[in-house]
């Protein structure tokens, strides 16, 4: 069973829910982002710059790109992490695109016994 942190949004100001999003389900991300035609996206869009796309190419491990490209997501705008989130679900990346636009939450599977 895989776990989320769930982020009480009515606690958080606007510029922090992001963040906070970000932060508790940053385990998650890492390991569940498929980062190869998501970067290309992203830098499409602009929100990643030829820079850091060069940094990210040269990076051996998915891992180690996700984490780079969500601490490019957590200092970038509301706006371009809606395009983010868009990227995720262009990418088919759809569990991963609704954590990250609801904060993540339980998830709980419930099975049927027979009688």
């Amino acid at each position: 069973m895989q776990f989320f942190s769930v982020v009480e949004r009515s606690e958080l100001k606007d510029e922090e829910i992001i963040p906070a999003i970000i932060r508790n389900n940053m385990d998650y991300f890492t390991e569940h982002i498929k980062p190869k035609l998501l970067i290309n996206k992203l830098h499409a869009l602009g929100i990643i710059r030829d820079e850091r796309m060069r940094h990210l190419r040269s990076m051996s491990y998915e891992s180690e790109k996700n984490y780079e490209v969500l601490n490019i997501i957590r200092a970038a705008s509301t706006d371009k992490y809606a395009d983010f989130v868009r990227c995720l679900r262009e990418t088919d990346q759809n569990m991963v695109a609704d954590v990250a636009e609801k904060g993540g939450g339980e998830l709980t599977l419930f099975l049927a016994q027979e009688d």
